[in-house]
Order: C-alpha cells, then sequence, then structure tokens
C-alpha cells in the first residue's frame, strides 16, 4: 500500500513499525543522557513533555515513572542546583499512580489525603543536590579570600534543607498507614525509609558547609544517629518479614555506616580546623 506523503522534517509511523514507536522507556533513557552531560533543562523539558502526553489519555505509553522524576532530579543534582531538585521532588510527590501527572489538593475527593508518590531514589538525589549546594559559593566569589556572610547563610541553609529531607523521610514512615473514612481496613502508605546513603548525604553536607564549625557539630551528631539506627537494626524491615520482596524497594541501604560516611565526618572536622 502506498503512504501517503509527509512533510519534510516529519516521521511516518507505520503500524508494522510499533516496535520503533517512541514510550516512557526510550524518553528516559535520552534523559538520562542529558542528566549525564549536565543539561537538566533539556532533561525537565522530557519530563513535561511525558507528563503532557499521559494527561491527554496516552499514559500506557507516556506514563512518566519513578524514574523519570529521578532522572530530572539527578540532572540538577550534578549541577549542584539544589532548589531545581527540590522543585522536581516536590512535583513527584504529587504524582497520580495512575497517570504520573502531578496533582493539585483540590483535585482530590474531600475524604481523600495525597500520597507522597516519590521513592528513597528520587529523595537522596535531592538530599545529594543539596549537599553539592552547601560547598558552593557566590559567582563572584574570590576562592582565595574567606567566604563572605552571605555565603555562609546560604550554604548553611542548604545543608539544613538536606537535613530537612532527611526528618521527612522518617516523618514518611512513621504513619505507615491513611485512616480514610469510607474505607473499611487502612489504605497503606509508600514507605520510604532514610538508610546510610542519606545520612552520609547529609552529612557530607554539614561537611562542605562553610559555616564552621557548626557543620562539623552537625555531622558528628547525625554519625551518632546513625550508629545508633544500625545498632537498633530496624527489624522490622528486616529478613524474617513474608513481604521481604516487598519491602526491598523502600529499604535502601541499611544503616551500616560507610567508609564514605567516616571519611565526610573527618572532613567536617578538618573544615573546621579540629584536629
Amino acid at each position: 500500500r502506498r503512504e501517503p506523503p509527509t512533510r519534510p522534517g516529519t516521521i511516518l509511523w507505520v503500524e508494522k513499525d510499533r516496535h520503533h514507536f517512541p514510550n516512557v522507556i526510550r524518553a528516559t533513557a535520552v534523559m538520562r543522557g542529558y542528566a549525564r552531560h549536565k543539561q537538566p533543562v533539556k532533561a525537565e523539558s522530557l519530563l513535561n513533555l511525558l507528563i503532557h502526553l499521559s494527561a491527554r489519555g496516552h499514559q500506557g505509553k507516556f506514563r512518566p515513572n519513578e524514574r523519570s522524576y529521578a532522572t530530572v532530579i539527578d540532572a540538577y543534582s550534578r549541577c549542584s542546583d539544589g532548589p531545581n531538585a527540590q522543585r522536581i521532588l516536590e512535583m513527584m510527590k504529587r504524582r497520580s499512580f495512575r497517570t504520573g501527572v502531578p496533582l493539585e489538593a483540590s483535585e482530590l475527593p474531600s475524604d481523600m489525603k495525597m500520597i507522597n508518590a516519590a521513592n528513597i531514589i528520587a529523595y537522596n538525589a535531592t538530599i545529594a543536590a543539596w549537599a553539592r549546594t552547601a560547598k558552593n559559593r557566590g559567582p563572584e566569589a574570590n576562592f582565595r579570600s574567606k567566604p563572605s556572610s552571605e555565603d555562609i547563610i546560604r550554604s548553611r541553609e542548604a545543608a539544613e534543607k538536606a537535613e530537612d529531607l532527611l526528618r521527612e523521610m522518617w516523618s514518611e514512615n512513621t504513619n505507615r498507614t491513611l485512616h480514610l473514612p469510607d474505607r473499611k481496613n487502612p489504605m497503606p502508605r509508600n514507605v520510604i525509609l532514610p538508610d546510610v546513603v542519606s545520612y552520609s548525604s547529609v552529612i557530607s553536607a554539614y561537611a562542605s558547609s562553610l559555616d564552621q564549625p557548626h557543620g562539623m557539630n552537625r555531622a558528628r551528631k547525625l554519625l551518632s544517629e546513625l550508629e545508633g539506627c544500625a545498632a537498633l537494626d530496624f527489624s522490622e524491615y528486616g529478613s524474617t518479614d513474608s513481604d521481604e520482596d516487598s519491602l526491598k524497594s523502600t529499604r535502601g541501604r541499611g544503616f551500616q555506616p560507610s567508609t564514605t560516611t567516616y571519611n565526610s565526618v573527618l572532613n567536617a572536622f578538618a573544615q573546621a580546623g579540629d584536629p
């Protein structure tokens, strides 16, 4: 059958070439390439395209998933852009599990609460973005001179935002069910349990903070907290659970401090000039 002519620069999709159709997997792969080349704006434009297509009824092929959102967060993280990484995380938290499109609270029925749809990977990437932001000084900074008071305040706020996300992960894990008035059984929440990567990134944020010795003191306290979590072992999430496989994606990498964790704390002491 002769196909109708197309305009220059356009692609004609025919039924037999269905395996060449674009979809969320291929789009996310391109987004990952943009992230590795530190082009977060281009990665986000593809995410917005997926959201646009899914919102118009094409969620079967184009519904943005957890990887799509986390990839854009990672792209901003690689550019030390904490504010934009946080913005994408907030979008991801509001996404619909059915369409992947961010929702507003006004779009939900009055008897329903919005469930946090982010995951530990997205949270850790955003924490890493704030940690990298904490290292930065103003664009006109002279790196041979002492940091300005504005740089110190900005650096401390970035580290505190990283810790705020860590605390938010714990709060999301505290109330694991939603009790809705029209449901006989409580609705399970999306469990987001922090891990050693979460703590190590926050410790790194304080270690590289320009506000010392405050950063050193916070890094040391967070290390003690992490070691306490490792000692408790949180057996609630241990291998004895019958649904262990379903928890693998939320359990992260455990709480045992790693070499990276201790190196970050040592770096905090070095930054503060405390032997």
